[in-house]
């Protein structure tokens, strides 16, 4: 089956003026170009009757979605959202909401494998508000700055707010040689992932994950990456990339298990070659570095931070040495917000870690995923798919706050 590729007579949106560079988003982004990146969806799940964003997610399909595992709990009824540019306007022209028939988890996720699939209980209709994203071949790998766009309405800056508006920004391809250095993500970066920004001043955060990255390519856009996991010192930390599933490592599997969830003579509904894929405006290198500068100067983020709930797997406890001193958590931020009734569970444990050596907590909801650390810089925890041994603790001391 043929998944959506953009060639170079294709992929030419109407919204093509160049995006405002005001209002600092995502992390240090700007508001996006209403409706230029069609196949954004927002994942959102039902909780006392109300519907929140967790997630991001891509079109792919007329009835399928793509997003990361980590997104993905099953006790939560979710629903998907499309044709959206600002979450609280419940009456946006163009945007419509669709219930879940299906979730499919990679069935070696763990720390790794970070993708799912969504099978939308009925097909969309694709418009000026709503497109399905070219995917990039199998195998494809980006070159280094390779300049890549990442969208999604995640917090504004560590711990801050959600974005109401859609948010873009620009993430320069990390190359997997430089990514995987000691002093940058190390041996937490595979193959099968890609890195994208790391200056210290853009990136994605919570709220972000499951959404795409997406790469310039023949005149068109490609979705190249799934928000994976950031940093857990902040969204935006010097030599920690924002980490996305490199989507061309997976094209047999969204081929494989989109054949065996739809009717045997259907397979996977994706589009063939040759439909439009829109194209918003790239920041120019000049105006970006430019952008940068000014944030160098005027922006300073305390590295301390006390990150959200993000994923409900196997519990997994790391620690491991890094750039700002021993006791480094290696874990990261990844996925929704501290919302849901997964609250309470920890706001009536309101958990307490005390001392030196191995850390415990016998008491933590199994499922969850945290890390402590204590740096150069003070305490602080986050969650977020992590892999590694289990390592000693510094002195620790803190308590979750519902």
């Amino acid at each position: 089956m043929g998944l959506r590729s953009c060639p170079p007579s294709v992929g030419h949106s109407p919204h093509a003026a160049l995006a405002p560079l005001h209002h600092p988003r995502v992390v240090g982004g700007e508001d996006a170009v209403p409706h230029s990146w069609p196949w954004q969806i927002s994942l959102q799940y039902s909780n006392r009757g109300e519907w929140y964003h967790t997630c991001g997610g891509t079109l792919i399909a007329t009835n399928w979605v793509l997003t990361a595992a980590h997104c993905i709990s099953s006790t939560m009824t979710y629903r998907v959202v499309l044709g959206k540019q600002v979450l609280s306007d419940e009456d946006e022209p163009g945007s419509v909401a669709v219930g879940v028939e299906r979730i499919i988890v990679h069935e070696n996720w763990d720390s790794h494998n970070d993708i799912a699939l969504i099978k939308l209980a009925e097909e969309v209709q694709e418009s000026d508000t709503i497109q399905v994203a070219c995917l990039p071949p199998a195998g494809q790998i980006l070159r280094r700055n390779y300049p890549c766009y990442v969208t999604g309405w995640g917090r504004l800056w560590t711990n801050g707010p959600l974005a109401d508006v859609l948010q873009q920004a620009l993430l320069p391809v990390v190359d997997y040689e430089t990514c995987s250095q000691w002093n940058w993500w190390g041996s937490y970066v595979l193959p099968s992932m890609m890195c994208a920004g790391g200056d210290g001043v853009i990136s994605s955060c919570n709220g972000d994950s499951g959404g795409p990255l997406n790469c310039p390519f023949e005149g068109g856009w490609e979705v190249a990456g799934i928000v994976s996991f950031g940093s857990a010192m902040s969204c935006n930390t010097l030599r920690k990339p924002t980490v996305f599933t490199r989507v061309s490592a997976y094209i047999d599997w969204i081929n494989e298990v989109g054949a065996a969830c739809s009717a045997p003579t259907e397979g996977l509904p994706l589009p063939s070659a040759g439909a439009r894929c829109h194209v918003p405006s790239l920041l120019s290198l000049a105006e970006y570095e430019a952008q940068l500068k000014m944030q160098r100067e005027g922006q300073r983020v305390s590295s301390m931070i006390k990150a959200q709930v993000l994923s409900w797997s196997p519990l997994v406890w790391l620690l491991s040495r890094g750039e700002w001193g021993a006791g480094t958590c290696g874990c990261g931020w990844g996925c929704r917000g501290l919302q849901g009734p997964h609250v309470t569970q920890w706001s009536r444990l309101r958990l307490q870690l005390w001392g030196a050596g191995v850390g415990s907590m016998p008491l933590a909801p199994r499922g969850s995923r945290l890390c402590w650390w204590y740096g150069r810089d003070g305490l602080g925890s986050g969650w977020g798919p992590v892999r590694a041994p289990l390592g000693p603790w510094g002195a620790l001391r803190d308590v979750i706050d519902p």
